[in-house]
């Protein structure tokens, strides 16, 4: 099966029924479904989730009903009497298989208690995976999830060993686009990713407005004392080229050109030095070097030249 043949096959495995997924799947010949399966369950799960989010945060009046429905549930379970499909009561909040034999609730607990486990199952029935406000929570879930979900599985497909059984190659490529997922998801939501101590980290960028680009390229700010003060000790070349450097990191910086820059693991951005010496057009080393010399030279007289500031200030 070619490429795009399997990213057709899958999508039409996710248009079905989650049990039927699950108990279709075949290694020899439907193993794609072990991948639609996964894609599925991460789009209903997330459904799942907000709905969940809804019940805590924005209906709290229900959470107490809730809590009784749910008791209900665990013991109807425990009794061991309802042989459901519990799985499919928990995981999709299915409950038409206890609608459909609440005549045996009733010869169990009562009529009092069918009732009341009825009113419940109605009352919640938004959480329900065939219930218009579920169906319409998932379409929208679907609309901002599955294009990143099947760019990871065409990733995935790219990359996988076609010698290996269906199932370790399922395996290889849930793998995979669930990585992809997480990095197209925070990619569009603003965030970039970033590489410290040997460990990856996902950040949210922000060049913010009160940053002072002096201290991008030296340990001071020159916002109260001004850099001519220290175009004495400097020679020319290195003030000039210490001006320079400032209006381009300055220029980006007013441009919010956030990819030219570097963040650290907090968010706090860091002068991208390979950037700033190519448009210099002198090489890193040659940047640090001279970046050093200019320092080492505004260090020996800072201090005084901050002293006498203040003094003048009063």
């Amino acid at each position: 099966m070619n490429k795009l043949s399997a990213l057709n096959k899958v999508e039409e495995y996710i248009a079905e029924d989650l049990s039927w997924l699950k108990t279709g799947a075949r290694e020899d010949t439907d193993w794609l479904m072990f991948v639609a399966y996964r894609i599925k369950s991460m789009m209903l799960n997330s459904v799942y989730k907000k709905n969940q989010a809804i019940m805590t945060y924005e209906k709290q009046e229900l959470n107490e009903d809730y809590n009784d429905f749910l008791d209900m549930l665990w013991t109807m379970q425990d009794s061991g009497i309802f042989k459901f499909d519990w799985d499919r009561i928990w995981k999709q909040r299915d409950y038409q298989e206890i609608v459909d034999n609440i005549g045996l609730v009733t010869e169990r607990f009562g009529y009092g208690v069918a009732v009341d486990l009825m009113n419940l199952i109605n009352e919640f029935r938004f959480m329900q995976s065939d219930s218009e406000e579920f169906i319409a929570l998932y379409s929208e879930y679907e609309k901002h999830m599955l294009p990143l979900l099947m760019a990871g599985l065409s990733k995935g497909l790219d990359a996988v060993d076609d010698s290996k059984t269906g199932k370790e190659k399922a395996k290889y490529i849930n793998r995979v686009l669930l990585t992809e997922f997480v990095r197209l998801q925070k990619e569009r939501d603003g965030y970039i990713l970033i590489r410290e101590s040997g460990k990856r980290y996902y950040i949210q960028p922000e060049l913010k407005d009160d940053i002072d680009c002096w201290k991008l390229l030296t340990k001071q700010t020159f916002k109260f004392v001004g850099i001519d003060n220290f175009k004495s000790v400097l020679t020319r070349k290195q003030y000039q080229f210490l001006i320079e450097a400032y209006m381009i990191v300055r220029g980006h910086y007013d441009n919010k050109d956030i990819e030219w820059f570097r963040f650290d693991k907090k968010g706090n951005v860091k002068l991208n030095k390979r950037k700033l010496s190519g448009e210099l057009g002198v090489s890193e080393v040659n940047f640090n070097q001279t970046m050093k010399r200019i320092q080492e030279r505004i260090d020996k007289v800072f201090a005084d030249v901050f002293s006498e500031y203040l003094k003048n200030s009063r």
